[in-house]
């Protein structure tokens, strides 16, 4: 290295961006990654065939995953065939991400717990129960209402807005984590105190959802909501689903278990995870990665999971899912 080298400061963002549009280049055959995979997903997904449905739930959980994404301009860009929409709750740092198409299919869902967010931590923790008006005589997790009420209005009105200029022919709620316990206590408030001109019959898919509330509230789940309408996928090894770790705590729906194979799984990016690692790493280390061969770097970079909870490791077994399905109908 000459002295001019040397006197030249150096810049970790720009080496770990170069790091991760290398590892993007070298992803492949992910779904969904594609604008052609986005606007041809919304003529199968309500179709009801066992391809379609293995497709549908791998794209619910990449729209969960980038319901953490917050750059609105990648978000228009991204999205083709697609209109995005962000609602968000500064108190308690809570984020509604929603999704609608010519083909008037409504998609809402609720962004999980962020790890550098005190309020939402907070929320998770507070698991003393609280009445939800929605549900009589039933309590719920006092932190997911909180969660859940302080987006409720924006989020009921941001609907009758839609419903008012356009007739929604099929609505499905969603979430990961923290969002998908909200996405519950949002599909019980939609049943009980039902919007205007929005269809009644919606689908309802959490991935690593936490119990949001006792056997009365699990009761009341599968009166209103068919187990054929929700599915609630716990990736083996995920211990969020087991929260709170409470006798009176129970889950609705239809229980899914899944597993997270590393060897088996689409290789996908986790650019939250990607850049925390990057970042605890100096200047030569950061280099090093960029002269490595391929089939090095890839195995260097790629990330263990983190209890099977990530919405990443969901995808990589949903997009594996809908991949086998496909190759089965053939």
């Amino acid at each position: 290295m000459n002295q001019e080298e040397n006197s030249i400061d150096f810049d970790q963002n720009k080496l770990c961006d170069q790091i991760i549009e290398r590892y993007e280049s070298l992803q492949k055959n992910n779904l969904f990654e594609d604008d052609e995979d986005l606007e041809n997903i919304s003529n199968e997904i309500f179709s009801g065939t066992d391809k379609s449905h293995a497709k549908f739930m791998a794209f619910l959980a990449y729209v969960a995953k980038w319901s953490y994404w917050n750059n609105k301009t990648d978000m228009e860009r991204k999205w083709k065939g697609w209109s995005p929409h962000n609602i968000y709750s500064l108190p308690t740092d809570i984020r509604v991400f929603t999704l609608i198409n010519d083909q008037k299919q409504l998609i809402i869902c609720f962004r999980g717990t962020v790890a550098l967010s005190p309020v939402n931590w907070i929320l998770d923790a507070s698991c003393v129960r609280y009445k939800f008006p929605p549900v009589t005589n039933n309590l719920v997790h006092q932190g997911f209402k909180i969660g859940y009420w302080s987006i409720r209005k924006e989020l009921r009105n941001y609907i009758k807005k839609l419903v008012a200029n356009n007739s929604i022919d099929s609505v499905c709620i969603c979430g990961h984590s923290l969002g998908g316990a909200m996405a519950t206590l949002c599909a019980l408030d939609l049943k009980n105190n039902p919007i205007p001109k929005l269809k009644k019959e919606f689908k309802l898919v959490t991935f690593g959802q936490p119990a949001v509330g006792g056997q009365g509230v699990a009761n009341e789940f599968d009166r209103i909501v068919p187990k054929s309408h929700y599915y609630r996928y716990h990736n083996i090894g995920d211990i969020v689903p087991r929260y709170p770790m409470l006798w009176y705590y129970k889950h609705g729906g239809t229980h899914i278990k899944i597993r997270y194979d590393k060897k088996n799984a689409v290789n996908t990016l986790d650019e939250i995870a990607l850049y925390e690692k990057l970042c605890s790493l100096k200047e030569e280390e950061l280099k090093g990665y960029l002269n490595m061969d391929d089939n090095k770097f890839m195995n260097e970079l790629d990330l263990p999971p983190f209890w099977g909870h990530g919405i990443n490791n969901y995808w990589k077994v949903l997009q594996k899912m809908a991949r086998d399905s496909q190759l089965e109908s053939k």
